[in-house]
C-alpha cells in the first residue's frame, strides 16, 4: 500500500516479504532511490486460527531477518503510520490515547490563542480546528480510551464556554452545535461502512460483506455495526439493505429526541444566560443583574438537577 512517499508491504510469508524487498531494492536502484533503513520499521503481526495460536509465543524476529539495501530492518511491537499508532496486538488503544493527546493539544492552543474571544466564537473554534479525528472510522467502538477521549473533549468545550467543570454533558453538544462526541464517531463509521458495502469496488463490497455475514463477532465491523445499530435504533438488515438515514438532519434530530422536557428547556434557556454574561443581550425595563449575578444563574443551571 501506497500513500505518497509512504510504503507499506504487506506479505503472507517471511519468504514473500523478503521477495518484496528484493523489488523495491532493484526499483530503488534502477531509478537512483536510496530507501531510509532507519525510519523503515518491522512489525509482525501473526493471524492464526484456534488451534496455531500457540505460534504466538513465537515472534517473526526470532526466526528470520529483513534486509533493505544489505541493512537489517528493526522489529518494533507499534508504529506509526499516517498519523496513526498501529501495535502489533492489533488494538487501538494506542492510537486512541495518541489523539486523544493531540486534541488536549489542540484545545490548549486555541483557547491561548484566542482566549478574549466571546464563548460562542471560541465553542465555534473548537469545532472547526479540533473535531476532524481523522480515521476515527476504524476504531473499535468497545474501546475503553474512548470514554477518555469524549471527556477531553467534553472538558474543552467547557473551557471554551465558560461553564462549570461538572456541567451537564447534554449542554456540551447543544451549545457547540455537534453531537455528543461518541454519537460523532458512531456516525462517522455508519456513514464509512455504507460506502464500502455500496462501493463500485467488487473487492471492497466481498471484504466487508464477508466479514458482516460470516465474520459475526470475531470481526470488528461487525461488533461496531451492532453497536452502531443498537444506538441509532436501526436493524441490521436494513441497514445492509440501504434502507436507513444517514444525514446529518436524522442524527440531529435523534438527539434532540433523546433529551428530556427539562433537558430542552435548560438548552433553549442557557444560550441567552451566555449571551448576557458575553454582552450580547442586555435588560430592558430598569432590570438589572451584574456579572457575579449572572455567572451564579449559570453556574446553577448547568449543573441543577432538571
Amino acid at each position: 500500500m501506497a500513500y505518497a512517499d509512504d510504503i507499506v508491504l504487506i506479505a503472507p510469508t517471511a519468504s514473500a516479504m523478503c521477495k518484496m524487498l528484493s523489488v523495491c531494492e532493484s526499483f530503488a536502484a534502477r531509478f537512483d532511490i536510496q530507501f531510509n533503513v532507519q525510519k523503515s520499521k518491522c512489525r509482525p503481526m501473526v493471524v492464526s486460527v484456534r488451534k496455531w495460536r500457540s505460534l504466538r509465543s513465537i515472534t517473526v524476529s526470532d526466526v528470520c531477518q529483513f534486509y533493505l539495501d544489505g541493512k537489517p530492518l528493526e522489529f518494533v511491537e507499534s508504529y506509526s503510520h499516517l498519523g496513526h499508532i498501529i501495535t502489533s496486538t492489533l488494538k487501538d488503544s494506542s492510537d486512541i490515547v495518541f489523539r486523544r493527546e493531540r486534541l488536549i493539544g489542540q484545545i490548549n492552543s486555541v483557547l491561548c490563542y484566542f482566549g478574549k474571544l466571546d464563548s460562542f466564537v471560541k465553542a465555534h473554534l473548537l469545532k472547526c480546528c479540533c473535531y476532524s479525528l481523522y480515521g476515527c472510522e476504524l476504531w473499535d467502538l468497545d474501546s475503553s480510551s474512548l470514554d477518555e477521549l469524549c471527556a477531553a473533549w467534553s472538558k474543552g468545550v467547557r473551557r471554551a464556554l465558560g461553564l462549570p467543570f461538572n456541567a451537564h454533558s447534554f449542554l456540551i453538544s447543544s451549545l457547540s452545535c455537534t453531537l455528543p462526541l461518541f454519537e460523532e464517531i458512531c456516525k462517522r463509521f455508519a456513514r464509512f461502512l455504507n460506502k464500502c458495502i455500496f462501493s463500485r469496488s467488487a473487492l471492497v463490497r466481498s471484504v466487508t460483506l464477508f466479514s458482516i455475514n460470516f465474520g459475526c463477532y470475531n470481526s470488528l465491523i461487525y461488533r461496531n455495526l451492532c453497536t452502531v445499530c443498537k444506538l441509532f435504533n436501526w436493524s441490521i438488515h436494513d441497514y445492509i439493505s440501504g434502507r436507513v438515514c444517514l444525514s446529518q438532519r436524522f442524527f440531529t434530530a435523534y438527539y434532540k429526541s433523546r433529551l428530556s422536557v427539562g433537558e430542552s428547556t435548560t438548552v433553549s434557556f442557557m444560550p441567552e444566560l451566555l449571551k448576557l454574561r458575553d454582552n450580547y443581550l442586555y435588560f430592558s425595563g430598569g432590570f438589572h443583574l451584574d456579572q457575579v449575578d449572572i455567572a451564579t444563574l449559570i453556574d446553577y443551571v448547568a449543573t441543577s438537577t432538571v
